[in-house]
């Protein structure tokens, strides 16, 4: 049986995303004054922050593409780690092309796990 995803409930990406969009916006406007500030906040450290925040930096293809999953497989793999990998990258081609590189990766592995189921 293939399950999917809830529509209401956001996946780990997608909840990583709003919470770096709602931090961008709360410094934008002056909220808080600093990222330092901003992890005394949310109770995390600076470190936590700008990890968060560097998901902005994966180009909107790639965040559309995490908002629209509903597959619980390609929810979990393409988690946390892997998108800051990707983020790293400053070229947003390249970017995508990495991505399109792990989308591959996981379909050949769901491939092969149906021939040997």
């Amino acid at each position: 049986m293939h399950t999917i995803w809830p529509k209401n409930k956001p996946t780990p990406a997608v909840v990583l995303l709003e919470k770096a969009g709602k931090y961008a916006e709360m410094l934008k406007k002056r909220e808080v004054k600093s990222q330092a500030e901003l992890a005394r906040r949310a109770g995390v450290n600076r470190a936590r922050i700008t990890q968060i925040m560097n998901l902005l930096k994966l180009p909107p293809e790639i965040q559309d593409y995490l908002k629209n999953l509903t597959d619980p497989l390609q929810i979990q793999y393409f988690n946390e780690k892997r998108l800051r990998l990707i983020a790293k990258t400053k070229d947003h081609q390249e970017q995508i092309r990495k991505f399109e590189g792990l989308k591959r990766r996981l379909e050949l592995k769901n491939q092969i796990t149906r021939w040997i189921v």
